[in-house]
């Protein structure tokens, strides 16, 4: 008999939940090789998202209303854009939940069937981890590889008492909806006996190499995707730099270059000039360098 699998980990930052975006959206990958391009097509778009991001801010505005509120209030020097504070906070941002079995669990099932169980899926972590519905951002099946598997991504918003503020607060806390690993562990359990019950016979997942071959996957495939965007960031970063670096070079060369010319303007104050010659015409008299400095002044 097939397992079920139910893994869940916390994505920390907006920028790693835009390279997820790309990975389960989008389909962009530059490490997943499994992924057959022209499959991506037939993927299960349960809950569909044009951007993670745009999604995000939609799902957490009352939160950023509250976080803004709040600033108004913060000494200026303590002030953080709703961005900064929650990518710098120990919170994750959202979760990515991964659901999946073998080869021979979806051998033979249909797209409809195979639909069903990701929506019993989908209900599982509505109606027994908590999280609404409108706080999903991305819910697909993905048939574009070997074997399918529902990737949801989720923002775990909630509202609850802040102590070090003294009242209720909009938070994002993925261990306000699971706390501990033996709570994910009962989970996990709860999860098997839902599928079970609904239909669909999978033994409880239990610690083997068969059942973590996806999970290998899923956080190699996820680890990867952050690695890369963070190797983009710092690229951009040093680009940022070297443009920086070289506008204060340009910035130098200018004024070294203003201050010759300045130099040589005020050679031309000091020339003196004095009453002689044939016709007793004024007659200029000043060094040769001087004179060859302020012909290559007219030049420049």
């Amino acid at each position: 008999m097939s397992y079920s699998i139910f893994r869940m980990q916390g994505i920390k930052t907006t920028s790693d939940l835009r390279g997820i975006g790309k990975h389960n959206a989008e389909r962009i990958s530059h490490t997943n090789f499994d992924i057959e391009k022209e499959k991506s097509a037939e993927n299960i778009e349960l809950v569909s998202c044009d951007s993670y991001l745009e999604r995000f801010k939609e799902i957490t505005a009352p939160m950023k209303e509250e976080h803004d509120e709040r600033m108004k209030k913060t000494r200026k020097d303590r002030q953080k854009t709703f961005e900064q504070a929650i990518n710098s906070a120990k919170n994750d941002v959202a979760c990515e939940f991964l659901f999946a079995s073998d080869e021979a669990f979806f051998k033979g099932k249909s797209k409809e069937e195979i639909k069903a169980w990701a929506e019993e899926s989908l209900a599982f972590i509505e109606q027994d981890i908590g999280i609404k519905h409108e706080n999903i951002i991305h819910a697909a099946v993905h048939m574009d590889e070997k074997t399918p598997h529902l990737h949801v991504v989720a923002v775990p918003l909630l509202k609850a008492y802040d102590g070090r503020r003294k009242a209720e607060t909009w938070q994002i806390s993925r261990k306000k909806f699971v706390k501990t690993k033996e709570d994910l562990i009962e989970l996990q359990d709860t999860y098997n006996q839902r599928m079970n019950n609904k239909g669909f016979y999978m033994e409880r997942g239990v610690s083997t190499g068969r059942e973590h071959i996806e999970l290998r996957r899923f956080k190699a495939v996820t680890a990867k995707e952050q690695a890369e965007q963070l190797e983009k960031e710092i690229q951009e970063r040093q680009e940022e730099k070297e443009v920086l670096s070289l506008s204060v070079r340009h910035m130098e060369n200018r004024l070294d270059d203003l201050g010759e010319s300045l130099r040589k303007i005020k050679q031309v104050d000091e020339i003196k000039v004095e009453k002689g010659g044939l016709f007793s015409s004024k007659t200029v008299k000043l060094a040769v360098s001087d004179f060859e400095g302020i012909k290559s002044f007219r030049r420049a």
